[in-house]
């Protein structure tokens, strides 16, 4: 009796030392995770993630060089500051650029309120974006696709984009100092404008999502959209 009772005790010891040392491991674990959470590059946080589609890729980027977008351009002709209206509020905004040359396409220019937003670029396309998980559904994205028809590319462009409605596209709408198709659409939760600017035997693609509610934060970025100039 006695020795089947200590028996008895021993097991449940174990069995109460694995449940210990499976809490300690669970604890570990989470927070393990959150420090590899907290620590994370923040730059990718920054790229909203809109569309899984690459920008096609010209013969240029075949020789291994690696693609650089930002800060390529020339920019003298333009100030390094200025004051955007945004709504009715006036912001101090600075020069930003970069170019697709490497893809065969134009060098461009903007001004953005730098403490709001970042430029940022991924696998051949280029973003200025809200910082932190904002950034997800206020930006704009700029592309360049080499060899392609402006008119093919504007009735399909906002679909990849989660667009549920798409308007009719508006034809010699000026933007960036060029013609340009212009398409409207709207998914579950943001509005969406884009423009389709033939150039280089291609064409530029400038695609902007906001909250379909409002967000201030939404009148700087189309400021910072119209102060875009395509060289």
């Amino acid at each position: 009796m006695t020795k089947r009772s200590g028996l008895e005790r021993a097991i449940w010891i174990i069995a109460i030392l694995d449940v210990v040392l499976l809490a300690v491991f669970l604890i570990l674990h989470i927070t393990d995770t959150r420090l590899v959470d907290a620590n994370a590059d923040d730059t990718h946080a920054l790229v909203p993630i809109v569309t899984d589609a690459r920008a096609p890729e010209d013969a240029a980027l075949q020789t291994g060089e690696a693609e650089k977008i930002i800060g390529t351009a020339d920019t003298s002709g333009r100030s390094a500051e200025a004051v955007l209206t945004a709504g009715d509020t006036q912001i101090n905004a600075n020069l930003v650029a970069g170019s697709f040359r490497q893809r065969g396409g134009p060098d461009f220019s903007l001004y953005i309120d730098t403490a709001a937003f970042k430029l940022s670029e991924n696998e051949g396309r280029c973003y200025v974006a809200k910082s932190g998980s904002a950034g997800a559904k206020l930006y704009f994205e700029l592309a360049f696709l080499p060899n392609a028809d402006s008119a093919s590319v504007a009735s399909g462009l906002l679909s990849s984009y989660g667009a549920v409605t798409t308007n009719a596209p508006e034809k010699t709408e000026a933007f960036g100092g060029y013609s340009a198709i212009r398409v409207t659409g709207s998914s579950a939760e943001t509005d969406l404008e884009a423009y389709i600017v033939p150039v280089n035997g291609g064409c530029l693609t400038a695609v902007s999502c906001v909250p379909g509610a409002y967000d201030a934060d939404a009148d700087s970025l189309h400021a910072s959209f119209d102060s875009l100039i395509i060289q």
